[in-house]
């Protein structure tokens, strides 16, 4: 299954968006780790406005709840679980692009689509676990709950159209 639609142009058919190479779906299933830190990496899809050129930041966020641990990205409201982090982020970031490629092979308008936020109470929590994982860092203590969530590097651009 193809999991990235690039819209580099309005002048895609619907059936040639949804493509993706064998090499970039085979980045998206392997979880990534920072070479300074150690830590696990979110890699996300890479959105921008088709009006203003403005890059939408994606959010996401990994957590543990009665041993199981969580993925979630705010910005698309998509959550997943894995046995471990590692899985939970794998498992996040093939749902991101696949909704992505879902949302933009139809060939229409992403609008309500894309950003799709989570609820309040996900934003709280995310910023909650944000402030103390930076407070931690501060103290000089590593923090499991801060995850860098970054664009996939050399990734299609997808066009959306997020600005009123």
């Amino acid at each position: 299954m193809s999991v990235l639609a690039e819209r580099s142009s309005s002048n895609d058919s619907p059936k040639d968006q949804g493509r993706v190479s064998d090499a970039l779906e085979a980045r998206i299933q392997q979880v990534i780790f920072c070479p300074c830190c150690g830590e696990a990496a979110i890699v996300t899809p890479r959105f921008v406005c088709g009006e203003c050129e403005s890059t939408l930041d994606v959010k996401c966020q990994v957590f543990q709840s009665g041993g199981v641990w969580y993925a979630e990205c705010l910005t698309l409201n998509l959550l997943s679980k894995g046995d471990d982090k590692v899985d939970a982020i794998r498992r996040l970031q093939v749902a991101m692009f696949s909704y992505a490629a879902t949302v933009l092979r139809e060939g229409e308008s992403a609008a309500g689509l894309i950003p799709r936020s989570a609820p309040a109470s996900s934003w709280i929590a995310y910023y909650f676990r944000s402030f103390f994982a930076r407070l931690a860092y501060l103290f000089g203590r590593k923090s499991p709950a801060l995850i860098q969530a970054m664009p996939i590097e050399g990734g299609a651009v997808l066009k959306v159209a997020h600005c009123p």
